[in-house]
Parts: C-alpha cells; sequence; structure tokens
C-alpha cells in the first residue's frame, strides 16, 4: 500500500508539472503571435499610406503640377518663383498659381493627418520648402540613402511623445522633377529625398493589450479545468487505495475463521478483485487521455526546437537547446508508450489490414537508426531469406513499432561492432504464414537472472540506463504484447559481454504487390531526380505562417530550387506578374486573400492557365479537396507534410508534361 501512494503522488505531482507547462509554453506562444499580427496589421496600414502618397506625386509629376485659382488662403508658392509662368491669368481675368507635385501632395498629406491622424512626410536633404528640412532620425536615413546602404526603412520610435511606426522611401529624379528641383542642382536618376509617414500605435498597442488580456483570461480558465481533473482523478485513486486496504484487512481479519464461510469470503474476493480490475481500467483509461492532451503541443516544442537548430546557434545555446530536446523528445517518448501500453490493456488496439512491403518496412527501421549508429560506427545490416516474399497484409505500423524497440535498444547498448536484423519463415498457419524476427547486436550483455523479468512493465536492467541513454521500461512490453495481438510472441537470450539476440515472432498473410504503376517507387527517387534534373528551377510557396515556410524552404533547400514566398494571396498575384515561377504551392487559409481566391485570379490572367499549382494545407477533408480542384489546383498536399509525398509531388509538377490526379494535363513553365 505505501508503493501504491507513494505512486499515486508522483503521478500526481508530474500531471501537475506537465499540465501548468503546457500550459505555460502555449500562453507564451499565443502571447508572442497577438504582438505579431498586430505589428503586421500596422505595418500594412503604414505600406498602404506610402504607396498612395507616392502614386500621388507620381501623377502629380506626369502633369507637370496643376494650377488653382489664388485665394486668401492660397497665395503663390514662393519657393516656385524661379519656375516660369508660375502664376498666370486666364482669359477671364481668374488668377491662378501652380502647385507642383511635391506642395499638391503636402496639402493632401495636411488633410489626411487632421482627419486620420496619420503624418506624411516629404523630406530631403536639400528642399525647396523650409518646412520639409528632415528631422534628426530623417536625415540620418536620407544620408543612407546617398550612400546607397538602403532604399526604404522602418523605425517604432517616439513623435511627440508618442509611439510611433515611422516608413521612409527614397525618391529619385524622374523627367519632370527638374523644372522645379533643377535649381537645386540634382539631375534625372539622383536620390532627390524621401516620402515616409509617421502611424500612431496606440490603437495597435490598445489590441495588442487587449489580446494579452483574452489570453490570460482563456489560460487560466482551460488551466483551471485541467486542475479540476487532476484534483479528481487523484481522489478517484485515493478512493481505489482505500477500498484496496481495506479489502486487504478484511482478508487478514478473516483468515483465522471457520471453514463454513471459506465459500462466502471466497465469493467476496472475487467481487474485490473485480473492483480492482476496474479501478486498473479506469486508471488506463485517465492516463491514455492525459496522454492524447500532452502528446500535441510535445510534440510542438520539439519541432520548434528542430527549426531553431537550423538557424545556428552559439555553442552553449547550441547546448540548451538539446536539453530542451532530448528532455521534450524523452517525454514524447514516455507519454506515447504509456498511451500505447493503455490503449493495448484496454483492448482498443486494433490491427490494420493492408497489404505493405516488408523490405520496405525493414528499410525503414534501418533509416530511422542510422544516425544513432553513425554516431558510435556501428554497422546496420539486414538479412532476408531468399524464400521470404515481399508483400504481405498486416498491421505494418505496428510490425515497424516492435522492430525499431528492439533496434533502438541494440544500438543504446552496443558501442563498438555491428547489429543484425533478420527475418525468414518458420511455418505455415490456418490463416496465413509465422515469420520470426530477430535483432542480433555485440553489446554489453544481460545477466541470466534478468532476462526472466525483462519483458515486464517499467523494467530496465541496469539502474543507472535512464541517466545513460534513456528509456521508459516499456518499449519490450510493448513489443511482446504487439507480437502477441499478431498471433506470435518474443523473447531473448544474451551472453554477458559478448552481446544480445531478441526476437519476434507474427502471423501474416500473403499478398499482392503493393505498387503501382505510374507513380515513383520512393523518396529517394523523387529526391535524385529534384536534385538532377530540377535545379534551378523556381518555385513561390505562398503560406501565411512563418514556422510552415521554413519547413517547407528546408525541405527543398538541398535540391538547389530558388523557393521565393509570399504570406497571402494578394502577395503572390504580384510575384507571379513580375517572375516566371515552374511551380506554385498555395495554401488554403490565409489573410487578406485566400488560396482559393489567389488561384482563380492567376487562372484568369493570360499566360498563366497551364502555371501547376499544388495546395499545400492542414484541411484536408474530401470537400476541402473538392474547392482547390474547383479553383484551378492541379493537386493536392496534406499537412502535416510527409517528405517523401511531398518530394514525389513536385518532381512529378516540375517535369515536362504531367497529367494531375483529376485528369487535367499541364507543361510546368521553362
Amino acid at each position: 500500500m505505501v508503493k501504491y501512494n507513494s505512486l499515486r503522488r508522483r503521478l500526481f505531482a508530474i500531471a501537475l508539472v506537465l499540465w501548468t507547462s503546457v500550459i505555460g509554453l502555449s500562453l507564451v506562444r499565443g502571447w508572442h503571435d497577438a504582438q505579431r499580427q498586430a505589428m503586421d496589421s500596422a505595418y500594412a496600414e503604414a505600406r498602404a499610406n506610402l504607396n498612395k502618397d507616392i502614386t500621388f506625386r507620381r501623377w502629380g509629376t506626369l502633369h507637370g503640377g496643376v494650377y488653382v485659382p489664388i485665394t486668401e488662403t492660397q497665395k503663390s508658392i514662393p519657393w516656385l518663383s524661379h519656375v516660369p509662368d508660375r502664376d498666370v491669368v486666364t482669359r477671364d481675368g481668374l488668377a491662378l498659381t501652380l502647385l507642383n507635385p511635391a506642395s499638391m501632395l503636402r496639402q493632401m498629406m495636411d488633410l489626411y493627418a487632421a482627419d486620420y491622424g496619420v503624418r506624411g512626410r516629404i523630406t530631403g536633404l536639400r528642399q525647396l520648402n523650409p518646412d520639409n528640412a528632415p528631422d534628426a532620425w530623417e536625415r540620418a536615413q536620407l544620408e543612407r540613402f546617398v550612400r546607397g546602404e538602403a532604399k526604404e526603412v522602418w523605425a517604432v520610435s517616439q513623435v511627440e511623445g508618442q509611439p510611433h511606426l515611422r516608413h521612409l522611401r527614397a525618391m529619385y529624379m524622374e523627367p519632370g522633377c527638374d523644372k522645379c528641383h533643377a535649381i537645386l542642382g540634382y539631375q534625372t536618376g539622383d536620390m532627390r529625398g524621401a516620402t515616409g509617414l509617421n502611424l500612431p500605435l496606440a490603437p495597435y498597442l490598445a489590441r495588442i493589450a487587449d489580446s494579452h488580456l483574452r489570453l490570460i483570461e482563456g489560460h487560466l480558465l482551460i488551466w483551471g479545468v485541467g486542475l479540476a481533473g487532476i484534483f479528481w482523478g487523484n481522489w478517484l485513486a485515493i478512493g481505489w487505495g482505500r477500498e484496496r486496504e481495506q479489502i486487504q484487512a478484511d482478508q487478514e481479519r478473516h483468515r483465522s475463521e471457520l471453514e463454513s464461510l471459506v465459500a462466502e469470503r471466497t465469493a467476496e474476493l472475487a467481487e474485490s478483485t473485480r473492483a480492482a480490475e476496474m479501478a486498473n481500467q479506469a486508471k488506463s483509461a485517465f492516463l491514455a487521455n492525459m496522454s492524447h492532451e500532452i502528446r500535441t503541443p510535445l510534440n510542438a516544442i520539439t519541432g520548434v526546437a528542430h527549426l531553431i537548430r537550423r538557424n545556428g546557434l552559439a555553442p552553449g545555446q547550441s547546448e540548451q537547446l538539446d536539453r530542451i530536446d532530448t528532455a521534450g523528445r524523452h517525454l514524447l517518448e514516455v507519454v506515447n508508450a504509456v498511451l500505447d501500453l493503455a490503449k493495448i490493456e484496454s483492448g482498443q488496439i486494433v490491427l490494420a489490414e493492408k497489404p505493405f512491403s516488408l523490405r520496405g518496412v525493414l528499410g525503414n527501421v534501418l533509416s530511422m537508426q542510422n544516425l544513432g549508429a553513425a554516431s558510435k560506427h556501428l554497422r546496420l545490416n539486414v538479412e532476408v531469406d531468399a524464400d521470404v516474399p515481399d508483400t504481405w497484409v498486416g498491421d505494418a505500423a505496428r510490425l515497424q513499432q516492435g522492430l525499431l524497440n528492439y533496434v533502438g535498444n541494440a544500438v543504446k547498448f552496443t558501442d563498438a561492432g555491428s547489429i543484425v536484423l533478420r527475418a525468414g519463415l518458420i511455418g505455415e498457419t490456418p490463416v496465413g504464414a509465422m515469420l520470426r524476427f530477430e535483432v542480433e547486436d555485440s553489446g554489453v550483455g544481460i545477466a541470466a537472472d534478468d532476462l526472466a523479468s525483462l519483458f515486464s512493465e517499467f523494467r530496465q536492467v541496469d539502474p543507472a540506463v535512464p541517466l545513460h541513454v534513456g528509456g521508459t521500461g516499456l518499449g519490450l512490453v510493448i513489443t511482446r504484447k504487439i507480437a502477441r495481438l499478431m498471433g506470435g510472441d518474443a523473447g531473448a537470450s544474451s551472453i554477458p559481454g559478448r552481446g544480445s539476440l531478441f526476437w519476434l515472432t507474427v502471423c501474416l498473410k500473403p499478398g499482392a504487390s503493393v505498387l503501382r504503376r505510374g507513380t515513383v517507387a520512393s523518396g529517394q527517387d523523387a529526391e535524385r531526380g529534384l536534385r538532377e534534373t530540377c535545379a534551378g528551377k523556381r518555385i513561390l510557396l505562398v503560406e501565411d505562417d512563418p514556422i510552415n515556410q521554413e519547413i517547407a524552404r528546408s525541405l527543398m533547400a538541398d535540391f538547389g530550387l530558388l523557393v521565393d514566398t509570399a504570406g497571402d494571396g494578394q502577395q503572390a498575384l504580384a510575384a507571379v506578374a513580375d517572375v516566371p515561377y515552374d511551380l506554385v504551392l498555395m495554401d488554403m487559409q490565409m489573410p487578406i486573400m485566400d488560396g482559393l481566391q489567389a488561384t482563380r485570379a492567376m487562372r484568369a490572367r493570360p499566360g498563366l492557365a497551364s502555371l501547376p499549382i499544388i495546395a499545400m494545407t492542414a484541411n484536408a477533408f474530401d470537400d476541402d479537396r473538392l474547392r482547390c480542384t474547383e479553383a484551378g489546383m492541379n493537386d493536392f498536399i496534406a499537412k502535416p507534410v510527409e517528405p517523401e509525398l511531398f518530394f514525389d509531388t513536385i518532381y512529378r509538377w516540375l517535369q515536362p508534361a504531367t497529367a494531375d490526379q483529376f485528369g487535367r494535363t499541364s507543361s510546368p513553365p521553362v
């Protein structure tokens, strides 16, 4: 009972820490996302306003300015006195004065600032209008423009005591500008100044604060609900413990009673056993639910850590990130193992009955362990008896899981030599054939006294193993349970100091070939084709999430593909208008313009009817595929992206003539 209470308290503490950590990580990510989204909106508004001002000024330059009546409020512009015909009088006697493009834009900026609070700026190191003299920040940027260090700059700074987003873009002398600005010594093509604006950030900061408040409130609510569930589960566990303790006390107290009460007490014992089994099932259900809720954020943690590492870090930071990644992956391994065990014990595992390639499964197992084996200079080999067919019907994923447990353990406990994975037939059964798989290593070996309990739950031979190589103590018991579910068994033999041999048997049905004509046989073929024939081809990746952009770019980086990115459909339309892309990867849900709208707009443009557009989206239902087809997309890749399918798909569509899954034929542009 003491052990039971100790285990219960440990599980309770672990659940509290895990749940609080998951909520904390989610809150931090949401916090940063709210800030990023608000500032992205501010940048978009600033860019749109500046584009409007620059277009208005260019229009004025094309027409040489406009003449307006001279009034009390509109006098002749004094700094345009050098311009011929600055002031004119119409035939009917109306006195007019010239507004050059800069003056027109300045007046429009003043009106816009009064109405909307966004202050436009015209400035230059030399200026006709003294009011256009630059402030300190603008002068520093203008000097950078003159030196050719930049053409456009952004900054967040205080303006009149309030935070503003400042945007400044260089302007150059164009034909028509010399009418007014030649007097300053400028010639066509010279950098003559800049146009900019100051966007107040107060509304965006208020939006960020409101988003942060709602994030905190929502996460506190979810955290509280989770805590309630954890405390409720702990309360149930306490009740189960007390019930078991009472049962044991009753059994002890009645042990010396008369033989006539044996039958009655036997019935009570049976009822107690049933209650204990129900308690165990409830515990398994609780562990399964908690594992499901924790596994997804843990996968996100390890995935983001992987992307951060690819960007390069200082040695100290890399070591810290390795610790986070190792801890996250180890915790994910524990959670997944507990979930698998809970499913098996509760009878929730349903074995698949699908055709698969046996040699493909064995190849996957070795490819997943190659890196660890190579780091220790170990040889990994596969030996398949000649009489073993390649195609079988069964649950390839569960078979692969069991073999991965064996090979992974072999890599952990072998420091030199080799590891061999074997497969062979051992006999026929009424429903198929019995296959035997062996993993033999040249590692440390296992003492005979430890072999008997090796396949027990949470059992590890060496108490120092968790600190040395990691592990959950569940891999072997799960492998044995999988083997028995598949009609076989599992076991091991070993000689200490010379190595170990782990085996498992499964019953499988023979099957037909699983390869189909017209497809790439493996991801390696597609990768080879991409490297040899597709290097230098241009791909536009339309994706609003920076992490997804990084993942997709990383997948294509090694093949010499030239990848540009667009954050929404509107940016994608602008990109394809300027660059002859060979292929477009299009997300569905994006701000401003989604992928369906962007695809329809592209198909409506001359010359883009045959451009391959492939959906790459997390919306993976059948109706989503249909919507992509109706919008004009050629193919579909569901997220999370499987690299082999990804390489296969883009390789097929980068070939000169490709028929898509809907029967259309297109030729990607060269």
